[in-house]
Parts: structure tokens; sequence; C-alpha cells
């Protein structure tokens, strides 16, 4: 079980017999972006902005929020500035 550890694949749950038609012919997305939201691929970045840039721990959550909420207000101030006025 260990040779599938850190790789991507597809696991079919059903409740009835699983046929091969019932397999995606596409690969599973290697890089693990493909199926993620993009509001989640933006906390796992600024998960792991706090974590390296500025040394928050693992396990200090509130840490972690104040760097989101701090990245996302950057984040809504910069698209807010390139809309027109009004």
């Amino acid at each position: 079980m260990t040779k599938f550890f850190n790789t991507m694949g597809w696991v079919l749950f059903k409740e009835n017999e699983i046929k091969f038609d019932d397999v995606p012919e596409q690969d599973a997305d290697i890089e693990g972006t493909k199926f993620k939201k993009p509001s989640l691929r933006l906390r796992n970045a600024i998960w792991m902005y706090a974590k390296l840039v500025k040394g928050v721990e693992d396990n200090d959550r509130v840490g972690h929020e104040q760097v989101y909420i701090e990245q996302m207000e950057r984040a809504i101030l910069a698209v807010k500035s390139k809309l027109p006025e009004e």
C-alpha cells in the first residue's frame, strides 16, 4: 500500500458492482490542482506563505488566520484599485 503514498489516482466507491465503464478515462491530475477550487488553492498558498515567509507555526491557527485576513485584504484592495471609477 505504501507504493501509492503521495500519488494521484482514482478511488471508486459504489454500492453495486463497479464496471470498467465507471472508471474515468482521463488520468487523475498529477499536480493535484485540477480539481481544487481556486479559493482552496489560494487559502493553501496563503497558509504556506504564513508558514515559510512569516514563520507561523503549523499549530498556530490564530497566526494563520491573521495572515490570511491580511493577504485577502491586500488582494481585495488590489482588485478594487483596478475597477473603473463611477
